[in-house]
């Protein structure tokens, strides 16, 4: 499970938000780039991998709370809370 010391908590936490922020920028850079360029195709696709980032970033509620608290023992990683809100630990889960 890993030291849980409440630093080592906070960085494993704060990955999965760096992350998807940096897919949501890389996902704008696409949609503006490649509306700029008239590739349609492009521009939907970064507008969607951003929007799908963004979602991520808000409802990964686990890391967040982590990230605050310095505690917890599983992180969800925002798609995975959706489908494990409210539900007791599974084989599976991801771990600290």
């Amino acid at each position: 499970m890993g030291d849980r010391a409440p630093w080592k908590v906070r960085l494993k936490a704060v990955a999965g938000p760096l992350f998807n922020l940096l897919g949501l920028g890389l996902g704008l850079w696409a949609g503006v780039h490649g509306l700029r360029v008239g590739l349609l195709g492009l521009g939907l696709a970064g507008y969607g991998f951003a929007l799908a980032n963004g979602v991520l970033l808000i409802t990964s509620q686990s890391d967040w709370l982590s990230l605050v608290s310095g505690q917890g023992d599983r992180l969800y990683c925002g798609n995975f809370g959706f489908i494990s809100q409210g539900e007791g630990a599974k084989a599976g889960d991801l771990i600290l």
